[in-house]
């Protein structure tokens, strides 16, 4: 699953992840508050969307106003890609959900059902269990 960045200048360089070490607790940027535990659910495209379940976390790369309807389902966000103002954080924000942004790689760290709680206002994500 390669990838590059949104923009460039010159001849495209493949983004290189360098995953985060095995751990069992990750920082990120916060950027909107809460605290939460649920599963997590490892979301890379629209049939993996498909597939959320009512309080899980969605864990993405990055989201665009493609992915507002699930936040309705969901409980908490993390995304490697992201800031304060992006349109995923506003939302958040006027949903109400933890969201924690800037974790390179922690989509291939975390798996789909692992049970985690992410503090929205620390920006921590901590792994309770496989």
């Amino acid at each position: 699953n390669r990838q590059f960045p949104d923009l460039t200048k010159g001849y495209p360089r493949e983004i290189i992840t360098e995953t985060v070490g095995v751990s069992s607790h990750y920082s990120g940027t916060p950027v909107s508050r809460g605290v939460v535990t649920g599963k997590v659910r490892i979301v890379s495209g629209i049939d993996d969307a498909r597939k959320l379940q009512p309080d899980e976390i969605m864990v993405a790369a990055f989201t665009d106003i493609g992915w507002t309807p699930y936040y309705g389902i969901i409980k908490g966000l993390i995304t490697e890609l992201g800031g304060a103002l992006s349109h995923g954080a506003v939302v958040a924000r006027e949903y109400g959900l933890p969201l924690i942004s800037n974790i390179p790689g922690i989509t291939n760290v975390l798996k789909t059902g692992q049970m985690i709680r992410i503090d929205g206002q620390k920006g921590t994500v901590e792994i309770i269990s496989e």
